[in-house]
């Protein structure tokens, strides 16, 4: 070690290096020395390479936002760069504890773009940007000081580069925060910093990341795809030249963005939306007392302010977050029995304003006792029996902004005859307020308030976006088969922000039909339709991969090989939704062919999703499948994906592979062997079915974050729908075998399941038994076993009785035919 420095104390790991506390002998101050990992880096020298020509970088940059270089060099422990030591914390740590508040917000954003200015100033692109690299200092005035960190990843260019990968082809970055074209591995420049910039600025104001997934590539999508959550109505406290500028950082088109980091800050410092830009509106789930007028400046929420600590030590005033503007939650009443489940999270008037507080107050201030005490009594009953009086009276207290969510509530469940769905109908013409308009749609949905599609329709292009985001709900419960083109047809000119309402429209609608191909025909004939767009073409592939059915599957794997990339994209994007591991061998013949690194990524996760489905491949034929995926890898992150989707195969051979890899890879070795470990585990559950076999539920696979549990070895607490349980069965011999399950259910109420193996499904309704402890093996059908093998059987919750569980589920019984 340079004599000249003593290491005091490790302070931080990255990918490739250490950062240590150390002291400066020489100057006596205490330092932070990073070194290159020696375990860690695949080609040593190039790493120390890198360190050096960091160093060399950073050096350049003198500024008080960006962490000063004080000396670099090569010693007999290798490569070394000492920096100046930031005692402070991660602006990622105090996200943690709270959002920042407009205040708190400004002065980071100036500090940052400064030294962000000074650096592309100097031709260098740091491409790592993220809260973590990102230290706040305290200062005794009571401020802080924004300092920037390393700069590891940086390029040095004044005009657009390739991005450097690491020594097997990965591409380096931190996901949540990287731009698309990083992703695209496309030319970088200074407004791939502004994208992070601005992904920064808004975990800054929400604590929660602009795209985000449960897996890596599935946050890379919702980048590519510019899948994110408007600003505003996360921070609706916030003026709103503040959401429109964050929302302009973070453009999925790099010439969108700002030119420089310069423009930027000039632009924020104005206060005004840039140039051309189109309103952002304010969503507010309450009904406000003005909802029409504009927010042009900040809105006392009222929350309360999360003071955090300071560093022991120091005098500082404290960094002061906010709770960025959320309101608690109101429990809401359970949708009406038979109305899709994903509706109900479209439907605000359901959780607004439901607990006592609109109808009582509004009781209270009321000189018209009389009226009030009759809509009291409605909206508080679940059912009320209405007259047309009851009705116009209902309508009256949609229009006020204080108790429209109430009467919608009331006008869901209200009963009395068919004149009440006739006279919703009539009414929507009549809807002065929009907010009573968009209540009233979701009513007419709700109540599944048949030929009212052409009526509805027209309402998708309102003035007013939660009148066309109702529409878009409602439409998808009353549209039929003779719908369905006109309601595709409105798909390509609907907005980015409520193109999920249209997606799940049409998803909806094909759903509630009996012939699935014949549904899915139009949505087929527009896709290859020639007038269709790109964006068309991808919405139309995903709607296919969520409907599933043959026909779909068809258009998929044919677009999987398609000569535009946004279709190979948005097909491969579509198949990681398919709900059987069918469509594994398509996607490993494909990969030897993809050349899109995007593509690739996309497509390698889709296999992985695939790798945890049932279908009619058994798990030794899927892990051949995921063998070759693993084989086809071009680099690390490829290999890394293929690696997960063979630890989501139970199958010995799956485990062997693993305890291979952990002596062909020693770097992998732990966690190699905890996935081998894993899976012996799994097979150890496996059930041999033989003539007449049981499975047990204590051999089941649930979901254990949920209410399911096992109980006395019976699977409990089948609450809602899209409860699972999975059973791994291991048929030694082919044949047709009877399936069985062993219930037991109380309800007085019929509620359904369905059970699928091998790629066959049988649905079954739940038989009431009596009690709930008494059990009756209830016959489903039979399922042809083509080949011998593992096979996934699982168990799906579809249709579960309000405020009841499913059923209560002791085995699954197998006779051999």
């Amino acid at each position: 070690m340079n004599e000249r420095y003593e290491l005091l104390a490790p302070i931080a790991e990255g990918g490739l290096g250490t950062v240590f506390k150390a002291r400066d002998r020489q100057l006596g101050r205490e330092v932070a020395l990073k070194r290159i990992r020696a375990d860690k880096a695949g080609d040593y020298g190039s790493a120390v390479e890198s360190l050096i020509r960091e160093a060399q970088q950073q050096s350049l940059l003198q500024h008080p936002n960006i962490v000063t270089v004080h000396d670099a060099g090569v010693d007999d422990d290798g490569g070394f760069i000492v920096m100046e030591l930031v005692k402070g914390e991660a602006l990622e740590d105090i996200i943690m504890r709270g959002a920042l508040t407009a205040e708190d917000f400004d002065s980071l954003v100036r500090q940052t773009l400064g030294g962000m200015i000074a650096a592309h100033e100097q031709g260098i692109i740091h491409l790592d940007l993220k809260p973590g690299n990102i230290m706040i200092t305290w200062l005794p005035s009571g401020g802080f000081q924004v300092k920037i960190l390393d700069f590891g990843l940086a390029k040095t260019a004044n005009q657009p580069v390739q991005q450097d990968t690491d020594s097997q082809g990965a591409l380096l970055g931190s996901v949540h925060f990287m731009a698309p074209e990083q992703f695209e591995r496309a030319d970088v420049d200074v407004r791939t910093d502004i994208y992070a910039l601005g992904c920064i600025f808004y975990y800054a104001l929400t604590q929660k990341y602009p795209f985000s997934g449960d897996t890596m590539p599935q946050v890379m999508v919702a980048h590519l795809y510019h899948r994110t959550k408007p600003l505003a109505p996360l921070r609706p406290d916030l003026p709103t030249h503040t959401v429109q500028w964050v929302e302009w950082l973070i453009n999925r088109v790099p010439a969108n963005r700002p030119a420089s980091v310069a423009e930027a800050l000039k632009v924020y410092e104005e206060g005004a939306p840039r140039g051309g830009a189109a309103p952002v509106a304010v969503v507010v789930e309450e009904a406000p007392q003005t909802p029409n007028r504009a927010m042009t400046g900040p809105i006392d929420v009222g929350t309360k302010k999360l003071i955090t600590s300071a560093p022991a030590g120091t005098t500082s005033t404290r960094l002061v977050t906010g709770g960025g503007g959320s309101l608690p939650a109101v429990p809401s009443r359970p949708a009406k029995p038979g109305f899709p489940k994903w509706a109900a999270v479209t439907i605000p008037f359901l959780v607004v304003l439901i607990g006592g507080f609109a109808v009582k107050r509004f009781i209270e201030r009321s000189h018209e006792a009389g009226r009030q005490q009759r809509f009291a009594e409605i909206a508080g009953a679940e059912h009320a029996q209405v007259t047309d009086l009851d009705m116009r009276l209902l309508f009256d207290y949609l229009e006020n902004p204080k108790t429209t969510a109430a009467a919608a509530q009331a006008l869901s469940q209200v009963e009395g005859g068919d004149y009440i769905d006739a006279m919703l109908v009539q009414h929507l013409d009549g809807a002065k307020h929009p907010m009573a308009r968009a209540n009233l749609v979701k009513v007419i949905g709700l109540r599944g308030i048949g030929g009212t599609f052409a009526q509805i329709l027209p309402l998708v292009k309102d003035a007013d976006s939660n009148v066309r985001r109702a529409a878009w709900t409602a439409l998808g419960i009353v549209a039929g088969q003779q719908d369905l083109p006109k309601l595709l047809a409105q798909l390509h000119e609907v907005p980015a922000k409520e193109a999920d309402f249209a997606e799940q429209a049409a998803v909806s609608a094909i759903q509630t039909q009996g012939d699935r191909d014949a549904a899915v025909a139009p949505v087929i004939a527009a896709y290859r339709n020639d007038k269709s767009s790109e964006s068309d073409r991808a919405l139309f592939l995903h709607i296919l991969g969520r409907v599933a059915g043959a026909e779909s599957l068809k258009v998929i794997l044919e677009a999987i090989a398609d000569p535009d990339v946004g279709v190979r994209r948005a097909a491969l994007t579509a198949v990681a939704q398919w709900p059987a591991c069918d469509p594994l061998p398509a996607l490993t013949s494909r990969l030897p062919r993809e050349t899109d690194p995007a593509s690739r990524l996309l497509l390698l996760n889709a296999a992985t999703q695939l790798c945890s489905q049932s279908g009619t491949l058994p798990q030794a034929e899927i892990f051949a499948q995921a063998k070759r995926l693993h084989e086809a890898g071009k680099d690390v992150r490829e290999k890394d994906l293929a690696l997960a989707a063979i630890s989501r195969i139970t199958d010995p051979a799956a485990a062997a592979f693993f305890d291979a890899l952990a002596v062909s890879e020693p770097q992998r070795k732990a966690q190699a062997e905890a996935i081998s470990k894993s899976i012996n585990a799994t097979l150890a559950r496996v059930t041999t079915v033989a003539d007449n076999t049981t499975a047990s539920a204590d051999k089941a696979d649930y979901p254990k974050l949920g209410g399911m549990d096992l109980m006395a070895g019976i699977l409990v607490n089948w609450l809602d729908e899209g409860d699972w349980a999975a059973w791994f069965l291991k048929f030694e011999q082919p044949g047709t075998y009877e399936i069985a399950v062993r219930q037991a259910s109380a309800s007085q109420r019929e509620g359904a399941y369905e059970v699928v193996l091998a790629g066959q499904k049988l649905r079954a309704s739940v038989v009431r038994t009596g009690s709930a402890q008494e059990f009756k093996s209830c016959i489903l059908g039979n399922v042809e076993i083509k080949q011998p093998g593992i096979y996934r059987l699982r168990v799906d919750a579809v249709d579960i009785p309000e405020r009841e569980q499913l059923f209560r589920l002791k085995a699954i019984e197998l006779v051999r035919k």
